[in-house]
Formats: structure tokens, C-alpha cells, sequence
């Protein structure tokens, strides 16, 4: 049964926005702090970053909650919780016997049309490990994007280095909702710690349906929310469904990646030769919504003066972002 500084975490956990990554495992399995610490050092350190002990675990020793663990010890150091700071990142480790239940319906995770036969795979698991963002350990001063961006990567770093001890089914993101196989977790990985986005992890992206004849099926972005307090939408309309999404995908590069910052009226200029025109506001398919709406045209000739992305910003303020975007 969970302990008292699990359940007080969890209670913290839901009173605001966080970030997690969850390994569904198909035996249970206990974590080794030592091991997981090393892991995720090497991990980060090329961009800067260090891997340090936080203060929960001398709480969690002091209430015998979990193995008894002693770090830099000759033997084996294991805990079905640790408490981590990546890169001024608080994060925790939690490791559970049973079926996953607190995060809903996993069966719904998986894109059919991304990973076919995931919610058959995650249904085997028997034991779970989520990777928690516990938010910074003090305010550094730095943007809203760069902040969310320095949580996740955090996460998925933490995800990394426990996941180098086990073979997970499947990796899970949240709030996105997203499930991806194992297979693809390491190009992601090496992504986020190149200092962009790796939004096959962390975006979920859903068809919506025409309501008009003749129409192609929109699409709709779930987890960019949490970065810049906006989803992105392209409407149903001429824009063939693949089509869609890789603007859709290319145009959330250009915001978390380059620092595009979208308005109303904007046009920006997309590959192929096409632009979009932005519209901030409510989705039109999901009401209540906070969307970037994209209406998307060809362009035969040269880019309007009009559009405009905003220059490739300074090497961002935080060491798990490398070098300038691009």
C-alpha cells in the first residue's frame, strides 16, 4: 500500500500541471537508485546538466518508507521510490506492483494508426514505473516554453536511465495521453537531449470529421497545451489527413523548437511552398479549447511579405537546452 509521502505527493501532483512518463512492465520490477543515478548523469552531462540527490529522499529514509538504501554503498542500492534533481528539475521514481489505474484507460493511449497493436501490448503489463516532474526546485527566471521544455526533458531523461534497467512495454506520456513502442523511445531520447522537441512522445494527435461534403478530415493536436497554452488545429477542409499532420507537426517544431510566437493574422511560411494563416481562439471541433487554428494555401510564387517567423532566438537559459534554436 502506498505510504504517507506517496500519498501526500500524489495529492500535490493533483492540484497542478506536471509532466510524467510511464514504463508498463511485464514483471515487477525495483529500481536501483546508484544504477539510475550514473545512468542519467551520463545522460545529461554533455548539455551541462547534473543529477543530484533531492531532499525527499532523507525524508523518505527517515520514515523507513521503501528499502532502506545507503548511496556510493559496495552493495546493491534499491527503493520503490526515489527522489531526483535534474538539472534544478525535481522528479520522482515511483515503482508499483499490479495494474495501472490512476491514469485511466491505457487501451486508449496507443494511435491505432501509430503504433497498431499497442493496447494489446500494454494490456499484458503486471507492474508499472512513472517518471513524475515535481517543478522546479527555485525560479530561474526563464520563459514559460523553456520552463515546460526543461520539465519534460527532466522526465524523459529520468525515463531514459530506468529504462536502460528494464524492458518496458510500451512508454507513456502525460498529459498528452501518448504511447509510443520501445523501439522508437531512443530517437526520442536523443532529441530532447539535443534540445528539441521530441513530439512523437509528447503529442497526441486525433482526425477530426468534415462536416461538410466532400471535405478531408481535420486534425488536432493533445499534450502542446501544456507548453504554450495552446493545441494546434488544422480544420477539415481540402488538406488531405498525412498532409495535415506533418504541418501540423512542422509548425509545432517551429513554435517549441525556433520560438515562433503565433498571432492572429499571422502567415508563416511552411515547406513545400505553402503558408498558413493563424487564428488564436477557441477550437472550432472542440469547444472550450484553447487552439492555433492553421489555414493552410499553396503558394506558386514567392512567400508574402506578410509572413513571418520570429528569428532564430539566443541559446535558451537552461543547460538541457543545447546551442541556439535553429
Amino acid at each position: 500500500m502506498p505510504g504517507r509521502i506517496e500519498r501526500k505527493t500524489w495529492e500535490s501532483l493533483e492540484k497542478r500541471d506536471h509532466f510524467a512518463g510511464i514504463l508498463p512492465l511485464a514483471q515487477p520490477f525495483e529500481p536501483d537508485l546508484e544504477s539510475i543515478v550514473e545512468r542519467a548523469q551520463r545522460l545529461v552531462a554533455p548539455a551541462g546538466a547534473k543529477v543530484l540527490l533531492h531532499p525527499m529522499m532523507r525524508k523518505l529514509e527517515q520514515a523507513s518508507e521503501g528499502s532502506i538504501f545507503s548511496f556510493g554503498a559496495s552493495e546493491p542500492t534499491r527503493t520503490r521510490m526515489i527522489f531526483l534533481v535534474i538539472d534544478h528539475v525535481g522528479v520522482w521514481i515511483a515503482a508499483r506492483e499490479g495494474q495501472l489505474e490512476h491514469r485511466g484507460d491505457l487501451s486508449r493511449w496507443p494511435n491505432p494508426s501509430a503504433w497498431p497493436g499497442g493496447a494489446m501490448e500494454l494490456a499484458r503489463h503486471t507492474a508499472w514505473l512513472e517518471v513524475v516532474d515535481l517543478g522546479f526546485m527555485r525560479d530561474r527566471g526563464i520563459a514559460r516554453l523553456d520552463r515546460a521544455f526543461n520539465r519534460a526533458a527532466a522526465v524523459t531523461a529520468a525515463l531514459a536511465a530506468v529504462a536502460g534497467q528494464v524492458d518496458p512495454l510500451g512508454i507513456l506520456w502525460w498529459p498528452a495521453q501518448n504511447a509510443i513502442g520501445p523501439d522508437r523511445f531512443a530517437a526520442q531520447v536523443e532529441r530532447v537531449l539535443g534540445g528539441e522537441a521530441p513530439l512523437e512522445l509528447w503529442l497526441r494527435w486525433f482526425y477530426t470529421k468534415p462536416l461538410n461534403e466532400g471535405d478531408e478530415d481535420g486534425i488536432l493536436t493533445r499534450g502542446l497545451l501544456s507548453f504554450t497554452g495552446f493545441e494546434i488545429e488544422v480544420p477539415p477542409g481540402p488538406i488531405e489527413p498525412e498532409l495535415a499532420r506533418a504541418i501540423v507537426f512542422e509548425f509545432a517544431r517551429m513554435v517549441i523548437d525556433h520560438g515562433t510566437e503565433p498571432r492572429t493574422g499571422m502567415v508563416v511560411a511552411l515547406s513545400g511552398r505553402r503558408t498558413a494563416t493563424i487564428r488564436l481562439g477557441d477550437s472550432l471541433t472542440r469547444p472550450g479549447l484553447p487552439v492555433c487554428e492553421l489555414t493552410v494555401t499553396e503558394k506558386l510564387g514567392s512567400v508574402s511579405a506578410r509572413s513571418t517567423t520570429r528569428p532564430a532566438a539566443a541559446p535558451a537559459q537552461s543547460a538541457m537546452r543545447v546551442g541556439a534554436r535553429r
